[in-house]
């Protein structure tokens, strides 16, 4: 079946940039689910839990309110987006990605929020993604390469940049020379490899739209190839292929060749 989703993202200090997955909205053959942090499945929110990011409870239930009138009722995120474009706050709907999933869409929002969501208990993730970033960073350090790390770009969704429809999205690291080089880590080891695949199309999404926007035409993907062993398939990196060149980090003088050939190209 069809299935597609979105991340939202609250920002606790706009001035420094650093926002946190706060929830999900998930939608399968047009069923809508929304999951939020701190909402159990009544609705009833846990003003305890929003401590740790400054919200009030009376707050965060308008916002609560309006995700899912604008998500589960109206089925409506391009308007929520169209309307951050306008008026940017807070709170972001981020468009996800789409692939296929023999789950409802209550699975399909309880796999995503599990993965991709903020909560007091580490993910099973957790280590696989620290140890690409170790990775990572050996193989830039080994290349002598200096990136800037979390950078924001502009982006545009649309097929026309000059419309008004540029947004912005982020990147691990961008290296500036003859051009511009955006990287990113991709955690693909994920509970599923349908969760995996999202996480590479999600990556597609944002390469896209920062290609479309000219904020880059070079992009470089780092990943693991023992977390694509772990989850026995590799098509889960087809999305990443068509829109950028990829790093394997697993191998640290193989990678090092690779970064060097790929920021030297044309």
């Amino acid at each position: 079946m069809d299935a597609g989703w979105h991340l939202i993202q609250f920002t606790t200090n706009s001035r420094r940039k650093e926002p946190r997955n706060i929830g999900v909205a998930a939608e399968v053959r047009g069923q809508w689910v929304l999951k939020l942090f701190a909402v159990d499945d009544s609705g009833q929110i846990d003003g305890r839990a929003l401590r740790r990011f400054g919200l009030t409870k009376d707050s965060y239930a308008d916002w609560v309110e309006y995700y899912t009138h604008m998500l589960t009722v109206e089925g409506n995120p391009d308007q929520v987006i169209r309307s951050q474009q306008r008026r940017p706050g807070e709170f972001r709907l981020i468009p996800g990605g789409h692939t296929t999933s023999d789950a409802t869409a209550v699975e399909f929002a309880d796999q995503l929020f599990r993965e991709l969501v903020v909560t007091d208990e580490p993910t099973a993730s957790e280590p696989w993604a620290r140890l690409l970033k170790q990775r990572v960073e050996t193989v830039l350090r080994v290349a002598q390469v200096e990136p800037q790390p979390d950078v924001e770009v502009f982006a545009s969704w649309g097929d026309d940049p000059a419309a008004g429809d540029l947004d912005a999205v982020k990147f691990d690291y961008q290296v500036n020379g003859d051009r511009t080089h955006l990287m990113d880590r991709l955690q693909l080891h994920r509970v599923n490899v349908d969760t995996s695949k999202s996480i590479a199309r999600e990556f597609n999404a944002r390469v896209t739209a920062a290609r479309a926007a000219g904020a880059a035409s070079s992009f470089i993907a780092f990943y693991s190839g023992e977390a694509v062993d772990a989850m026995s398939s590799d098509s889960m990196l087809t999305p990443v292929f068509k829109v950028a060149k990829i790093v394997d980090v697993d191998n640290t003088r193989q990678a090092v060749e690779d970064i060097h050939r790929f920021l030297r190209s044309a």
